[in-house]
């Protein structure tokens, strides 16, 4: 199940980043296309191992809104290797 997958995959990467102690929104932008709209958001979100910067993009599909990415840039180096 994708979305299972999904939850795995944020749970792991939360556990390098650390817990969250304070997350706010930084921008959030509607944007229309011919098709469908987007909506981007992002986060300033400070861990107890450094600061990021959370996007989110959301598309709409029928009557619903659906992640379709996910991008984080980090303060931290070597962000992925450490255990």
């Amino acid at each position: 199940d994708s979305y299972e997958d999904f939850k795995r995959f944020m749970s792991s990467f939360s556990d390098h980043l650390g817990k969250v102690k304070i997350k706010e929104i930084q921008y959030r932008h509607i944007n229309y296309t011919p098709t469908e709209p987007y909506f981007i958001i992002y986060y300033k979100t400070i861990r107890d191992k450094g600061t990021t910067t959370d996007q989110f993009v959301l598309q709409k599909q029928g009557g619903s809104w659906v992640l379709i990415a996910y991008h984080t840039n980090s303060d931290m180096t070597d962000l992925l290797s450490k255990k």
